[in-house]
């Protein structure tokens, strides 16, 4: 890899968690910035000696999605939300399926502000694109933020209202997906 490339390799893997993270971010920022830049045509941007695959930086960000520290979560999600808007309408859209993949299960997490920040995330991914790579993209959203709407936490499920009511207009829903009611545990929410 490049001088530039191999340093940033680098520190994903250092550790520090609150370098990790920033290091998660550029990553983001450089998916982003590569899809701006080559038209959304990666594999042209990325193309010469020393650069590394998309493929490769997308899967640095979901092993740092996947990060013991809340810090490094955080920032590697801030990372996602800059790139995957982008990512999905390039190229190279399919790399983002392993991302997209990893959002839904950080809902469990135990750090609050993890859960706030991926209910903002997924309220930023376009739907479509992402039913079109992932098909079970609409059902594992609704899925997690709902989940969030239990949370014991007001401010996570203040996020994962918001992320719903903003995802209502635009998330393709399958006629047969029926929302659970956590209020009565087995009887479905809606009807069809």
């Amino acid at each position: 890899t490049s001088p530039v490339f191999s340093d940033l390799v680098l520190f994903l893997g250092n550790e520090d968690p609150g370098l990790r993270g920033a290091a998660a971010r550029l990553v983001g920022r450089v998916l982003r910035g590569a899809c701006l830049e080559s038209g959304g045509r990666l594999d042209s941007w990325f193309r010469g000696a020393g650069h590394p695959e998309p493929e490769e930086l997308v899967s640095q960000l979901v092993h740092l999605l996947r990060d013991e520290s809340s810090v490094t979560v955080r920032q590697a999600l801030a990372g996602a939300k800059v790139a995957l808007p982008r990512l999905l309408q390039s190229s190279e859209s399919l790399t983002a399926a392993s991302l997209l993949q990893a959002l839904p299960p950080l809902a469990a997490n135990k750090y609050w502000l993890v859960r706030t920040d991926l209910c903002e995330l997924l309220a930023a991914v376009p739907s479509v694109p992402a039913s079109y790579i992932l098909p079970s993209w609409a059902t594992d959203v609704l899925s997690a933020l709902t989940s969030l709407l239990a949370d014991e936490d007001s401010r996570v499920r203040f996020a994962a209202s918001q992320a719903l009511v903003s995802l209502a207009p635009e998330l393709p829903l399958d006629p047969h997906c029926s929302l659970t009611n956590y209020q009565s545990p087995g009887k479905p929410l809606f009807q069809n």
